[in-house]
């Protein structure tokens, strides 16, 4: 039913109900009347009321013409009864008055629109008249004879027109309080709706992925032998092509999910604009080319070489929309185009088209061409596959990246797609010109192994025969000991009789599933196994179904379909060195981590210095890799268990629990013991560690941390006196020297200078966590709490110490927050400014964003999420701000 249909329907129903009442009340009026005034004329207003109210009530059920009866009751209530009662009634002695406020919210209950103002205005206009006519000529009014009957007459009109009032305010709520009922049950199935979906999307997810795990599996062994023919490697190539593109499909499917429910994340890393040019142009280069088209691309020379971003995403939409070039040309040429243009001095603006001589798009169309599933209309566009979710998902990810994509296009003709995006620079050299053309060889590498571990046991859990065969051999070059499970009871058997470096265990298994199957051989009584690495295999897409799936305790995830270099990185991370007899040398390997990242792992000789932190500075895991910051964990306490922070649990994930259960969750400092395996390890891989901890007022871990330094030699730990934000800034700058060939003195001496140059400070939501981490005293807490003031924190002296407060809603104190920071360092030179939150909408990290950018004080801002040890101590709702006076 439309919305106008079901607001009539209501009214119908309350001037009806209304229509009732009143007759009852004009009953009663007349007899009142009858009692206090004897005259006859004074009879005539509640009479001409009632015959208002028996027509309105015929019109109403018998002729169903609610709109000519609503306007009749009040043409004759309104403007002719109420007045006659007025100068009948004693005037503004009596009880007329009253009635007129009746007038009034008649009016407003009953009409909508144009009607409403109409009558409205004209109620208004004649009141006043009445009562000027009334002052001027007071022997028009007929005045009641007696004070008690002035007070019968007026208690008559306050019950009666209250009684009125309170039918319309109840029916009103009540009309409310039903569709609010019918609002709620409707989201509770939209939620339901959803939870359902998803789970399809998950399975099917897992259903598909399955099969095309052995298909690119097997693939690649094909590949992987030598002496291949030529006809057989291309046809090889071709299904290692139509497998990934089969697997775009669903990633598209699940993108579209993640999108909807808002979990799509963007992941900025550094990235290389030549090898994404090439990595894409590789890929998409053989659809075009196999179509018979001319491929032309047109890379700017001055382009930056290094740039910031979601590279990922951003070659997603860049492939989407060039595949959708091949798909819909049948002759003529695709052209890539791309330039960029500095809008600052560390940024840039991207702006890369696509240019095709194909069929165009209908003008009719253009508004639709990016909605979900939308793929044109008309006989040309029928026979070319797709499921149109890519440019609806290519739109939502240029939204979340903060750019934009449009088209141009003429019907039969050809479109013109163009992405604009704007990048931070990493380093500005031009890339200078490259035919990014000319072939680079075979598309296919020929195989090598990354390590060879005979010594190596590892236990294979998963009830696909296929895909047990396609990863044992997938390692078979690595020359591990592989033993296979096609379930957990067989798995929990064999780890209670055999040791196992590794487990691979897959997720969805019939009877108990992966999970179950990790806490069993976690808990096994008497087993092998409680200590061993175990990797999850999983078919899921959906980075936020992985998230939670980690949080119950593996060590790390394999992704299917399975990429064989993948597979031998994510298992060698987990071996010992002193067992691989053999390590690839040159080899770069890509990873896929928790996050969804990439991570290079190059093999490379013992280094001079490596810097080190706690995982309190805010950065992201893969932030520290590109950095070549290696952080200690903590541990977060929850009742669910104790977890590794940045290992085993996220921030997301955190921030919501902390919403529902802040008291039982708590962070804590890993023990000596923990410190000295961490520093042991890093000291395999470089001959000096320096270790900036956080302030050594805040916790244990600067204390824990010396403590293990003594047993090593040349492990050095320097208090930052910082933490968060504050941290995060000197680790950037740390890092930065090490990479420039500083000593250890040197970056000594620079991060010494900087703990009185790095300004922290955050505001929190309450007080309770600063209270229950042992910082102040119950009375400063209850007189917090009391005022309802949000605290404003400081690190100084290596410590946490109350700096002010904020009064008024946590949202709007935060902006003023940032506003006062701002004002107060306007006028200082600023090199950097962090901003971390913990569970801050976008909203209000865009108005924080626009605040500082708007005051011009500095051109590098980094906003980033706070991490899970951070989140703990400070609670939910809590933003911090660092600068750094050079």
């Amino acid at each position: 039913m439309h919305y106008d249909d079901v607001t009539y329907n209501i009214r119908e129903k309350l001037l009806k109900r209304l229509i009732n009442v009143g007759i009852i009340i004009c009953l009663f009026g007349i007899c009142e009347q009858m009692l206090i005034k004897p005259h006859i004329i004074a009879l005539f207003p509640m009479l001409f009321l009632l015959a208002a109210l028996v027509a309105g009530h015929i019109m109403s059920s018998k002729y169903n013409r609610t709109d000519i009866a609503e306007i009749i009751i009040g043409v004759v209530a309104i403007y002719v009864t109420f007045p006659i009662i007025y100068f009948t009634s004693g005037g503004i002695r009596g009880g007329a008055p009253i009635w007129f406020v009746l007038g009034l919210f008649y009016i407003i209950g009953i009409f909508n629109g144009k009607k409403m103002y109409v009558f409205l205005t004209c109620a208004i206009i004649e009141d006043i008249i009445i009562y000027v006519t009334g002052y001027i000529y007071p022997e028009l009014i007929i005045p009641i004879e007696s004070e008690g009957k002035i007070m019968i007459d007026s208690a008559f009109a306050i019950i009666f027109v209250g009684t009125f009032l309170g039918v319309i305010t109840k029916f009103q709520l009540n009309a409310y309080n039903r569709s609010r009922k019918i609002a709620i049950s409707q989201r509770d199935e939209i939620e339901k709706f959803s939870k359902s979906r998803n789970a399809f999307f998950a399975s099917m997810s897992h259903e598909i992925r399955t099969p095309i795990n052995t298909i690119i599996g097997l693939d690649e062994m094909i590949l992987r032998e030598k002496g291949l023919s030529d006809e057989v490697t291309e046809n090889a190539e071709t299904i290692q092509n139509a497998g990934k593109m089969l697997l775009s499909l669903v990633n598209d499917i699940l993108d579209l999910s993640q999108i909807e429910n808002n979990k799509m994340e963007i992941f900025p890393v550094k990235y290389s604009t030549e090898d994404m040019f090439n990595e894409l142009i590789e890929v998409v280069r053989y659809r075009i080319e196999e179509k018979g088209l001319a491929f032309y691309v047109n890379i700017d020379s001055s382009m930056p070489s290094m740039l910031y971003g979601d590279a990922k995403r951003i070659k997603q939409v860049l492939l989407n929309i060039l595949v959708n070039a091949a798909k819909y040309t049948k002759d003529g040429s695709v052209t890539l185009t791309a330039k960029s243009e500095a809008v600052s001095k560390d940024k840039c603006e991207l702006t890369i088209s696509v240019l095709d001589t194909g069929i165009g798009i209908k003008s009719e169309n253009i508004n639709t061409l990016f909605d979900s599933f939308s793929r044109g209309t008309g006989r040309d566009v029928n026979n070319i596959e797709g499921t149109g979710l890519g440019l609806s998902i290519s739109k939502q990810l240029m939204e979340l990246m903060g750019g934009e994509i449009t088209v141009d296009s003429i019907y039969t003709k050809g479109s013109n797609f163009t992405v604009v995006l704007e990048q931070k620079i990493i380093d500005a050299k031009p890339i200078g010109n490259i035919d990014f053309l000319v072939r680079k060889g075979s598309r296919h590498l020929a195989y090598r192994r990354l390590f060879e571990a005979p010594d190596v046991r590892i236990l294979l859990v998963d009830d696909n025969d296929t895909s047990r065969m396609v990863i044992t051999k997938l390692l078979r070059e690595t020359k591990v000991q592989i033993d296979q499970a096609k379930n957990a009871l067989e798995a929990l058997d064999l780890t209670h009789k055999k040791y196992y470096n590794i487990i691979l265990m897959d997720y969805m298994m019939p009877g108990i599933d992966g999970r179950e199957a990790l806490q069993k051989i976690r808990r096994q009584e008497n087993g092998l196994c409680k200590e061993s690495a175990v990797l999850l295999m999983t078919a899921e897409g959906d980075s936020s179904i992985i998230n939670k799936i980690m949080e119950e305790g593996f060590d790390g995830y394999i992704e299917k379909p399975v990429q064989g270099n993948g597979l031998e990185a994510s298992i060698m991370s987990f071996i010992p060195n002193e067992l691989l007899e053999f390590k690839a040398k040159t080899e770069n390997v890509v990873v896929k981590t928790l996050a969804g990242e990439t991570i290079i792992k190059p093999n490379v000789l013992k280094k001079k210095l490596i810097i080190t932190t706690d995982c309190v500075c805010d950065i992201s895991t893969g932030e520290a890799k590109q950095l070549g910051i290696m952080q200690v964990y903590l541990y977060v306490n929850t009742p669910s268990g104790r977890f590794k922070d940045t290992i085993e649990i996220g921030i997301d994930n955190v921030t919501s629990m902390l919403e529902k259960d802040r008291r039982n969750i708590h962070a804590s400092a890993v023990s000596v013991e923990d410190y000295e395996n961490f520093f042991a390890s890093r000291l395999t891989e470089a001959e000096e560690v320096l270790h900036l901890s956080f302030g050594k007022n805040m916790g244990k871990s600067y204390w824990n941390a010396i403590s293990a330094a003594k047993c090593f030699g040349s492990v050095h730990v320097l208090d930052s006196g910082l933490l968060s934000c504050g941290l995060s800034i000197v680790i950037k700058y740390a890092s930065e020297a090490l990479k420039n060939g500083a000593s250890l003195e040197e970056i000594t001496k620079l991060v010494q200078d900087m703990k009185g140059r790095v300004n922290t400070r955050f505001l929190l939501d309450s007080i309770d966590p600063f209270y229950e981490n042992g910082y102040i005293g119950k009375k400063m807490r209850n007189i917090f709490n009391l005022f309802h003031l949000h605290p404003i924190l400081a690190a100084k002296k290596s410590g946490l110490h109350i700096d002010g407060f904020m009064l008024g809603d946590i949202d709007s104190a935060r902006i003023r927050f940032i506003k006062k920071t701002v004002k107060k360092i306007k006028n200082k030179t600023v090199n950097d400014i962090y901003v971390s939150h913990t569970g801050i909408s976008v909203k209000q990290q865009e108005m924080a964003a626009s605040v500082i950018e708007k005051a011009g004080i500095c051109d590098n801002v980094v906003i980033h999420k706070s991490s899970v040890t951070n989140a703990c101590f400070s609670g939910p709702g809590t933003i911090g701000i660092a600068y750094y006076k050079k």
